[in-house]
């Protein structure tokens, strides 16, 4: 078979692998056009490339993928992360036949996996916009709206 090894390492684990997994998000989107937009139940994926940069990732049938190869992870002074970086997002179109790509960015804070937030940036669509996911369900609040 092979055999398995373990390599054991003393110290803090690094910051990227602390922020890794996959947290269920809802979502808000807004722009210079519209506010308002929710969508429930999404998957934001965040794997560890190295010991301070992480892959980050989500699909939204409605917002398309987005993907940030590189975002850098850093451990702020009260324990929490914050993740930042800049990749591509792909959109459909309005009628969803087909999709554009667009530069995007992301700024992050993590307190724990039951506390996200990541903030997305899409400059150049609809004057600016701005998709946030945030861990948990979508409030009550919202629904009506989704």
């Amino acid at each position: 078979m092979g055999g398995t090894t373990i390599v054991f390492k003393t110290g803090e684990l690094p910051v990227a692998y602390s922020v890794a997994g996959s947290y269920t998000c809802w979502l808000e989107a807004k722009s210079a056009y519209f506010s308002g937009m929710y969508e429930d139940g999404l998957k934001l994926r965040v794997s560890a490339v190295s010991e301070e940069t992480a892959y980050v990732t989500f699909t939204s049938s409605t917002w398309g993928v987005y993907e940030i190869p590189e975002a850098k992870v850093v451990k702020e002074s009260d324990g929490s992360f914050t993740v930042s970086g800049d990749g591509m997002t792909q959109m459909p179109s309005h009628g969803g036949s087909s999709m554009s790509e667009y530069d995007c960015s992301v700024s992050a804070s993590v307190k724990s996996s039951k506390e996200v937030v990541f903030t997305f940036s899409v400059p150049d669509v609809m004057g600016g916009t701005t998709v946030v996911l945030t861990s948990g369900t979508l409030p009550d609040e919202y629904k009506s709206a989704e």
